[in-house]
Formats: structure tokens, sequence, C-alpha cells
């Protein structure tokens, strides 16, 4: 559930970012609305970075959980047999 919520904000963040890149132009004629977008594209890139980092180190320590799991799971059914 949590990756599926994980991957629909993702795509919500991807979708800002081309609505922010097709308005570039829009915000060359106000300073205030170009400094917000600036504001929001670090944002984006800072969440980006954050959820790229959680992924590279979650990966690895759920494929070791389930092996782990699934090991302990035919030593103990070894064990009873």
């Amino acid at each position: 559930m949590c990756h599926v919520n994980s991957f629909i904000i993702n795509m919500c963040v991807f979708d800002l970012l081309d609505v922010l890149q097709s308005k570039e132009d829009v915000g060359k004629s106000d300073p205030a609305l170009e400094r917000q977008v600036e504001i929001i594209r670090s944002l984006v890139a800072s969440y980006l970075a954050i959820i790229s980092k959680m992924t590279r180190d979650l990966v690895p320590k759920t494929i070791m959980h389930l092996m782990i799991r699934d090991v302990s799971c035919v030593v103990s059914f070894d064990f009873f047999v």
C-alpha cells in the first residue's frame, strides 16, 4: 500500500514538473512568480533526491529480510519434520 501511494505521489510530482517547465515563459514577467517557481523546483528536486536515497537504502534491506524470512521458514520446517 505504501509503495502504491509513493508511486502516485511520484507521478504527481512529475506532472508538476511538466507544468512548471511548460509555464516557464509566464514567470519571466513577474519576478515574485519566478522566485516561487524556483522554490517549488528546488523542493521537488529535494523530494525526489530523498525518495531516490530511501529506495536505494530500502531495496537491499527488503531483499535480505525476505531471504532470511524464507530461510527461517525452511529451517523451522526441517526441524519439525
